[in-house]
């Protein structure tokens, strides 16, 4: 078994750095759609959530090779913490739209 060439050491980083900016850019313009879709008038405070979690939680999911229950309880985790703003949004307590 021989080394590797030093011309082969960083032979896909540039494919998995694309891969994960186009996962990690898309999934808040992905949040922002599917908000505005629904009729919420301002998800920006959805889509800062959900851009702050999702680096964190969609890779974990794709580069960690987790279970299918994981990736449900990831996934639940990621609605859940954007869903957390409407708690702050709610005025005076009433249930938001």
């Amino acid at each position: 078994m021989s080394a590797a060439g030093p011309d082969t050491m960083f032979a896909g980083s540039f494919g998995l750095l694309l891969a994960g900016l186009t996962g990690v850019v898309s999934m808040p313009v992905l949040l922002r759609a599917g908000m505005r879709a629904l009729g919420e008038r301002c998800p920006h405070l959805f889509v800062s959530v959900g851009a702050v979690t999702w680096p964190f939680l969609g890779t974990h999911v794709v580069e960690d090779h987790v279970s299918d229950a994981s990736t449900v309880m990831y996934l639940a985790l990621f609605a859940g913490l954007c869903g957390l703003p409407v708690l702050v949004m709610a005025p005076n307590g009433q249930r938001a739209r």
